[in-house]
């Protein structure tokens, strides 16, 4: 099945891979999203999906839409839980050859992984490739697990995946050398184009109908408020989180903990340290899929953000979120994160363990014009560096026009 809405003839085209969606999840789902519905003011901007999730639309965006099977997949790849990337990537290869042969002049931006829908197959003139790296997992896996040879057998693979792309785009300089050094590409083929945040949205004070609205949806009743936001994934460390919030929960009695996450690969032993913590009553797992602007509206009625996350390059799209929602964050040191809030805009952790934690947020429960500072200057960082629409728009129409296909 294949379904194309047609493109004026007049304007610059951008192919986006994987397609925008109509409702985004976070993180990669969410930059795509952001950016499209921005870029489709100045160009013509569609994108490519093979499956039958819902694509966003408008006047100037639209979607080559293709319905493919590759192939059935023997029982081991499934027990990997690789089925849906492989098919994936395998039928967005197989619909960009039949995308090809109908345009004349494109510009293919794909994202993470779905470098491989183009890598070795864009040599043509009327062809331009922007590929943006959205993280390093080989480094993940050495920098959190110490997993050397796995790390490096995965960096070889990726170089494959993303060499050979006419430009790059990163979240910031330390991904810029590290793009340089873990896959060879010439730093003069890379820009930093930050994560975003709608700083019109953040700058408008909150609806108070909206505040009660969630605030008794998911029984908010503590005036002061931590939040965990992402996947339960381990090295994320929410169990230190929840043991941290156990050992000033006697000393600090109006506080209460919001852990936002709906699955990963520690959400079991998160909801059994919630069960048999003391203090349950006072913690709230917000396991429904939020709508954008409640995702938004409970980052804002949050005082303090705990971001744990063991990665070296790659910040987090929650985490710039909530500063810009003016919440304290509290990081780890060496890590993109702790990059992300600089010198003044949060606190940073030595090690994800509960005394530190513990310290970090005592400190800030504790006085509240410290807290208020660094929420005042994570806001003002946020929405001065990574407004989507004067910062990263521009940033990304800069490398487009750079690429003109002949």
């Amino acid at each position: 099945m294949l379904k194309v809405e047609t493109l004026k003839q007049n304007e610059k085209r951008i192919l986006m891979v994987p397609a925008p969606l109509k409702n985004p999840g976070d993180g990669v789902e969410r930059f795509i999203h952001e950016i499209s519905k921005r870029l489709s003011s100045h160009f013509d901007v569609s994108g490519l999906s093979v499956d039958d999730a819902p694509s966003l639309t408008s006047d100037k965006l639209s979607t080559y839409h293709f319905k493919t099977r590759a192939f059935q997949f023997p029982r081991f790849v499934h027990r990997w839980g690789l089925v849906n990337q492989i098919e994936a990537l395998y039928n967005s290869r197989v619909a960009l050859a039949k995308v090809l042969t109908r345009e004349e002049k494109i510009l293919i931006h794909t994202h993470a992984t779905y470098a491989a829908t183009v890598a070795g197959r864009h040599r043509r003139r009327n062809v331009r490739w922007v590929c943006t790296i959205h993280g390093f997992r080989g480094e993940d896996l050495r920098y959190e697990k110490g997993s050397l040879i796995r790390a490096s057998v995965l960096n070889s693979v990726l170089r494959c995946v993303y060499g050979g792309a006419d430009h790059y785009t990163v979240f910031s300089s330390g991904d810029a050398a590290a793009l340089s050094r873990i896959y060879g590409v010439d730093h003069n083929k890379v820009s930093v184009v930050p994560l975003g945040v709608d700083a019109a949205f953040y700058s408008k004070p909150l609806r108070p109908q909206e505040a009660q609205r969630l605030e008794v949806r998911y029984s908010l009743n503590q005036p002061l408020r931590i939040l965990f936001l992402g996947h339960a994934d381990r090295s994320k460390h929410c169990p230190v989180l929840i043991d941290a919030f156990n050992e000033i929960s006697l000393e600090f009695r109006d506080v209460m903990l919001i852990l936002a996450t709906r699955f990963g690969n520690g959400l079991y032993m998160i909801r059994e340290k919630v069960r048999n913590s003391p203090f349950q009553k006072r913690i709230r797992i917000i396991s429904d899929r939020l709508s954008e602007s409640d995702l938004k509206t409970l980052q804002r009625l949050s005082d303090v953000f705990v971001n744990l996350y063991e990665r070296k390059y790659a910040a987090s799209t929650a985490l710039i979120e909530a500063m810009a929602a003016g919440a304290a964050p509290i990081v780890l040191k060496g890590t993109a994160q702790a990059d992300a809030i600089g010198p003044n805009a949060g606190l940073a952790v030595n090690q994800p363990s509960v005394i530190e934690l513990t310290k970090a947020l005592r400190l800030l429960l504790g006085d509240d014009g410290l807290r208020h500072r660094i929420s005042n200057d994570a806001k003002a960082l946020a929405l001065r560096e990574h407004d989507w629409q004067s910062v990263v728009v521009p940033r990304l129409i800069q490398v487009y026009e750079r690429l003109e296909p002949e």
